[in-house]
């Protein structure tokens, strides 16, 4: 089932919504695409953010969410290309916005908010979903990760994982350990390598990689690789969908992501609006 748009764009309605069935009805309808919006609706994410539709009578046309878990709030609005009922529906809600937000929308999007705001961008991105068994990765199975290794990792990210400009937007918060599973590769010691979720939920099924990522001086190995396929096994005992944001120009990734089975979902722009 697609996402709908009413015969009269004039007759929409703007609002928020608590629902969470409705909410979880609506996102059902192309679930590849929303999984990170499916997880929110877990009481661990639940409770830290505001919802808003479009709609006419009982029918929700468009769906965005402002999530506050996040040092910057998140406006998450993922929606087919040009999707004219989300346009309006950001359009209506832009006063009720924080001063900085970060966003995940359509590219055809963000021009609704620059007269209010400047733009910094974090790239164009793309979501991926598992969508076929896992092949073969031979060699050693990577460590689990524990909340005991909670300093190692965030000193990994934030100094050895990433070269130079690699790291604008990512985001590694210790309640992802929380959510695990966690996993990494180490040598002589240090951590080289590592992955884990950004989101999760076991009531809805969903569940999105994230933070996989290989130190510059132990890349081309196959870690990255082999912690993925990792992830997924532990995921797949609970999870329907797991899924997985990926920069469009880290081309190595995205190959390698497909090699596992993760076919491309869809397009969108990430990041920071700043009131003028």
């Amino acid at each position: 089932m697609g996402i709908s748009v009413p015969d009269d764009l004039s007759a929409l309605d703007f609002g928020r919504i608590e629902n969470r069935e409705k909410i979880e009805a609506f996102l059902r309808r192309d679930a590849a695409a929303h999984v990170y919006a499916l997880a929110d609706l877990d009481d661990f994410f639940w409770p830290e953010t505001i919802w808003y539709t479009a709609s006419t009578g009982t029918a929700i046309h468009a769906l965005c969410l402002l999530l506050h878990k996040l040092e910057i709030p998140v406006l998450y609005a993922i929606c087919p290309p040009n999707h004219e009922p989300t346009r309006r529906l950001l359009a209506a809600i832009c006063t009720e916005l924080p001063e900085r937000f970060f966003v995940n929308l359509d590219a055809g999007m963000l021009d609704v908010f620059a007269a209010r705001n400047s733009f910094e961008s974090v790239g164009e991105h793309q979501k991926m979903i598992l969508s076929c068994p896992l092949p073969e990765t031979p060699g050693e199975e990577p460590e689990r990760l524990t909340v005991a290794d909670l300093d190692e990792l965030q000193e990994f990210y934030a100094q050895r994982a990433y070269r130079g400009a690699e790291a604008s937007g990512r985001f590694f918060e210790p309640y992802m350990l929380e959510l695990g599973p966690y996993v990494g590769f180490r040598e002589s010691g240090e951590l080289i390598s590592a992955g884990g979720v950004h989101v999760r939920s076991r009531d809805y099924r969903v569940a999105a990689i994230g933070n996989i990522a290989t130190s510059p001086d132990h890349r081309r190995r196959g870690l990255g690789r082999r912690i993925t396929a990792d992830l997924c096994r532990k995921l797949q005992a609970d999870v329907d969908y797991i899924g997985m944001n990926v920069d469009v120009e880290n081309t190595a990734a995205i190959r390698c992501y497909e090699g596992l089975g993760f076919r491309p979902v869809r397009r969108y722009v990430e990041g920071i609006f700043t009131r003028r």
